[in-house]
């Protein structure tokens, strides 16, 4: 077995012990704005929960500095680990914010530990 093999099949054993680990999305989102430093707030766990359960067509709407934008990468992160051939398109009303979404789920791939087995090269 060469050792990209090796290297793939430990990213798919990581993957699975953490849909085992995260089998909703709230822990994870939890785990995840603990990370940041950061509670989880009432209102950023009502909309955690409609963005993870609610209808297939769903957009939240809350007040700037509920972590709307937030909630959704991680949700977005939780989705791959559940199905890694999902893709994801990030839209946003101008480039700027689209490009700092780009870069924060880069950069919470490329520190967060739990997210290892994501990061290029990882296994």
């Amino acid at each position: 077995m060469s050792d990209e093999e090796t290297s793939d099949d430990a990213r798919w054993q990581q993957l699975a012990v953490l849909r085992e680990e995260f089998p909703d999305f709230l822990t994870f989102l939890r785990l995840g704005m603990e990370w940041m430093g950061f509670s989880l707030s009432d209102i950023q766990e009502d909309i955690g929960e409609y963005i993870a359960n609610g209808p297939v067509y769903r957009m939240a709407q809350a007040q700037r500095g509920q972590a709307k934008t937030t909630i959704v990468g991680f949700y977005g992160f939780f989705r791959i680990i559940h199905d890694p051939s999902l893709r994801i398109l990030i839209i946003s009303s101008g480039e700027d914010m689209a490009t700092e979404i780009s870069a924060f789920i880069v950069r919470v791939i490329m520190n967060w530990e739990v997210l290892e087995c994501l990061r290029p090269g990882a296994g």
